[in-house]
């Protein structure tokens, strides 16, 4: 079993682009790495591009110390329309003035759906990676994977580019990122050339990592429904977040744990509770 002392927080960064305010983002990645999370998520997804372009800009002058994992297969590669201190509150002010919550209100559980075949072509994510490496300002992507798909999904000739990038030291680790209950049909032969596997938490994490044993396993949500899980007694409500990341680190499960927020005070409380309880049983 994997050792809770052995498991890395990583910080996400699908909401980074709605703060308003560039400084703000900045201060909050800051704070991440400055409590010791020297791992970042992002994908062309995430604000369009912006929230990747954000990151990069952080990451001068810190990129040695750091991993990153980008994404390709959803979201466009064209080039951002505003500088970022212009886009973040254009677009924040926007949501305000249309009624549209900048932080979405909790919902309910929503059982994951299966992913639709698409085709994902090679123009594209040549292309992909190519706006990725310059947005995040680097020369290679630690992490690289394949968004809300699976491999069957790409065009003759995208996995030989892929293998080609990674010989080359471009792309570190080859991975596929979508729900778990997505994952469980793939085989061995699946994933051959793949090395992460990043999902959702919930309930098939003990078998995609009995099944696949000798991949990265990298969850995420962790914290999406504590809402709904009241913290228990004797841990505070400050606290529950980072105590749910400990449970999660000790049951074995994974490599790499993935959350985010963008309340820095809630992101430094969630990091020292984390850093404590591992610490202690680990």
């Amino acid at each position: 079993m994997t050792r809770t002392s052995d498991i890395s927080l990583g910080f996400g960064t699908a909401g980074i682009s709605s703060l308003p305010w560039r400084h703000t983002v900045n201060r909050l990645l800051r704070t991440a790495f400055d409590g010791g999370v020297r791992h970042f998520d992002t994908a062309p997804l995430y604000g369009k591009g912006y929230a990747e372009q954000l990151l990069g800009d952080f990451c001068k002058g810190r990129r040695s110390a750091l991993t990153l994992t980008t994404k390709f297969g959803l979201g466009g590669s064209a080039d951002l329309p505003l500088p970022a201190t212009l886009a973040l509150p254009l677009n924040y002010y926007r949501k305000k003035l249309k009624g549209i919550p900048v932080t979405l209100a909790p919902g309910e559980p929503v059982e994951p759906a299966p992913l639709t075949f698409r085709r994902i072509d090679l123009a594209s994510v040549e292309q992909s990676l190519a706006t990725s490496l310059k947005r995040l300002q680097t020369d290679h992507i630690d992490f690289y994977l394949l968004h809300e798909a699976l491999p069957g999904f790409l065009d003759k000739g995208v996995l030989d580019l892929l293998l080609s990038k990674k010989q080359q030291g471009v792309i570190r680790h080859l991975g596929v990122a979508t729900d778990g209950a997505n994952l469980q049909g793939l085989t061995d032969a699946d994933l051959v050339h793949w090395d992460v596997l990043q999902y959702e938490a919930g309930p098939w994490q003990e078998a995609l990592k009995k099944k696949f044993p000798d991949k990265l396993h990298f969850i995420h949500s962790i914290l999406k429904y504590i809402h709904r899980q009241p913290a228990p007694q004797g841990v505070s409500a400050e606290q529950w977040a980072g105590t749910l990341l400990a449970r999660q680190a000790s049951n074995g499960l994974a490599d790499r744990l993935i959350f985010s927020t963008r309340s820095g005070a809630r992101l430094q409380q969630n990091i020292t509770t984390f850093q404590r309880e591992t610490t202690a049983h680990g």
